[in-house]
């Protein structure tokens, strides 16, 4: 149960990311274009784990039940309940493969600036996020605004990361380059346009 609940709540928030990408406009960069194919590729993953999760589930019950209780008739015979085995092993499998093919091909591929392309390419939500949050938050001046300006740009990376959800899709390596991005003050987010897409 606990492991189709992770998965599920993985591909609910891969898709977040995929949506995210697939509303900008035409021409995005190489490493957003493959930003987006990893997503789409480890929710296939995802989805192929949940079903080969649930494959599993049915396959162990129904076996335990022809097993042990012959006064039982399960939903399903034992011809069934061995293809469907096989299915859920055969999910895994490919899950497997996929997962290999990702971590050695897809994420090799994926340029080093891609934590940097991302905010330069969501910046205008970044920006919008940035003001929402300077307009809102106290201005407290025994901080200074140094200080005050870091704190707003965590609040900011915070909420950006917990909306686009890329950290269900990069390596802990390429998220962090994104909140590293934020953070730094020469990422210029003091920008008044309002024009954002997440």
């Amino acid at each position: 149960y606990y492991a189709s609940e992770f998965f599920v709540k993985q591909l609910i928030h891969q898709r977040k990311v995929h949506k995210a990408i697939g509303a900008l406009p035409s021409g995005i960069n190489s490493s957003i274009s493959k930003v987006r194919y990893i997503a789409a590729l480890e929710s296939c993953i995802a989805f192929i784990r949940i079903l080969a999760g649930i494959g599993t589930v049915i396959s162990l019950l129904s076996g335990f039940m022809h097993s042990n209780f012959d006064n039982i008739e399960p939903p399903i015979t034992k011809d069934q309940t061995i293809l469907v085995a096989f299915i859920a092993i055969g999910g895994w499998f490919v899950g497997s493969i996929l997962e290999f093919y990702l971590e050695f091909f897809a994420f090799w591929n994926l340029e080093p600036s891609a934590g940097y392309d991302i905010c330069n390419t969501f910046q205008a939500d970044l920006s919008r996020i940035y003001n929402e949050f300077s307009e809102a938050i106290n201005v407290n001046h025994i901080l200074g605004p140094k200080m005050e300006d870091r704190l707003i740009r965590e609040y900011t990376a915070r909420e950006f990361l917990d909306k686009t959800r890329f950290d269900s899709v990069l390596t802990a390596d390429r998220f962090s380059a994104i909140m590293q991005t934020i953070l730094s003050e020469d990422f210029d987010l003091s920008s008044s346009r309002k024009d954002g897409l997440v």
